[in-house]
């Protein structure tokens, strides 16, 4: 794609076409000075776009080696060396290597409970967020697959915006700001912040919740059903939104109510999650429907997710409209109080790397004794054997043990070097000598 110079404002915009018939008027975007100036619009972007150019690619070097030392060495390199749990560790190595992307450049959630937001497009998360947490309406509503930033909203002291690009730079943003990362700015301008923005961090004093972070994804609906520029040169929405929701502790899913049904790509999107917490279903926009209908909706998605196995804290119904859950259900303020509650002192990275670390050296360090004793035995048999051809296999077993114990030496050797590397390169990328 070519590049814009956000600076050149004479000639990135046609005045003629910024309000045409195939675009938004002033009045359906409403008074957001970026949305209405296009003056004001060639500012924005020159504060947001320079910070793509600024971005950090020594740290995404970084970052990218210690990903692949992760991925490709610390356990697939051990192909001699059968190790207990492989399966599970190398999923664990995995929400590791997610986790390390987000622990440096996210202080304010560390240590807290992570509770996403999924659904497809159009399920309303945002106002559902806005509604759940009395946040006055912080988070965009009128976002589209195209356009969507995923966004934290965490409680804080200071209450503040702040934008973080794909590698690591940081730039606090004001809330008009904010509210014109939409796709009413990508509809006016043809110019979207999605490709280069990793995600958003909303600070709020009045968030209800010290111990949870709540994050707001895109709609995962599929990248064939979009298109245009944004579209072809971001990661598609479904891939994105299963990048940031396989790192949440909790996750609430949500379904549009009309809809009538949880839909087979709600649950296959659920199943390739993986997640190890029960989930809560919310069925939303309930102000559409009369109570016997939302009734018979919630037992039907209740019935639907024992059928398929999902691991459910519950199904309810929610009007993010009105503020009001089905029934004073309670179930949505249960579940959370329950995340509140369950102490999230999530173990630091390199402390569980350098504990993985140690349990393969001491896997690799007991099939060298196994070899070793099987070898003693093979050899004490041969002493006392008196057959040559129960001899003459007997050394071929030990010329064979021999191997293994070789082959097992090779990896430990190799497994010494690959975490020596590792642990280098993290160094390197926290800056310190820990």
């Amino acid at each position: 794609m070519e590049r814009v110079n956000a600076w050149d404002g004479d000639d990135l915009f046609d005045e003629d076409d910024l309000f045409d018939e195939n675009n938004l008027t002033p009045d359906d975007i409403g008074e957001n000075k970026y949305l209405v100036d296009k003056e004001q619009a060639i500012r924005l972007i020159g504060r947001i776009i320079p910070l793509a150019e600024r971005q950090n690619y020594a740290e995404g070097r970084k970052l990218k080696r210690i990903d692949s030392i992760m991925d490709e060495k610390l356990l697939r390199k051990l192909k001699y060396v059968r190790l207990p749990r492989e399966t599970e560790l190398q999923m664990e190595i995995s929400s590791l290597r997610k986790r390390l992307s987000q622990e440096k450049k996210y202080n304010a959630i560390k240590n807290k409970a992570i509770v996403g937001f999924g659904g497809k497009f159009s399920a309303g998360k945002s106002k559902f967020i806005n509604s759940l947490l009395k946040i006055e309406n912080r988070l965009p509503e009128n976002q589209n697959p195209t356009t969507s930033i995923p966004t934290y909203v965490v409680r804080s002291s200071d209450e503040n915006i702040c934008v973080y690009t794909n590698f690591n730079v940081e730039q606090l943003i004001d809330e008009d700001e904010f509210g014109a990362l939409t796709h009413s700015f990508y509809e006016t301008y043809k110019i979207g912040f999605s490709s280069f923005i990793d995600c958003i961090i909303v600070n709020d004093i009045n968030m209800p919740y010290e111990n949870i972070v709540f994050l707001d994804t895109p709609g995962y609906s599929k990248a064939d059903v979009f298109s245009g520029n944004e579209g072809e040169i971001t990661r598609s929405d479904e891939n994105k939104a299963y990048q940031q929701l396989s790192g949440v502790d909790y996750l609430i899913w949500l379904i549009d109510i009309e809809n009538g049904e949880i839909s087979s790509s709600d649950i296959e999107f659920i199943n390739r999650l993986k997640l190890a917490t029960p989930i809560l279903f919310v069925l939303n926009k309930m102000d559409k429907k009369a109570d016997e209908d939302i009734e018979k909706i919630v037992r039907k998605v209740e019935s639907t997710l024992e059928s398929k196995g999902i691991f459910s804290y519950g199904v309810t119904a929610y009007s993010s409209l009105f503020g009001e859950e089905w029934k004073d259900d309670g179930k949505i303020n249960a579940f959370l109080d329950m995340v509140s509650e369950v102490k999230e002192n999530k173990d630091d990275i390199r402390v569980r790397l350098r504990e993985i670390e140690e349990s393969i050296r001491e896997n690799i360090d007991s099939k060298l004794k196994e070899i070793e004793m099987e070898r003693a035995d093979i050899y004490e048999t041969i002493s006392d054997s008196y057959s040559i051809l129960e001899t003459r296999g007997l050394i071929e077993m030990y010329g064979e043990s021999l191997e293994d114990y070789r082959r097992v030496v090779e990896c430990k050797n190799l497994h010494e070097r690959n975490t020596e590397e590792l642990n280098q390169s993290l160094k390197m990328y926290y800056g310190d000598d820990k």
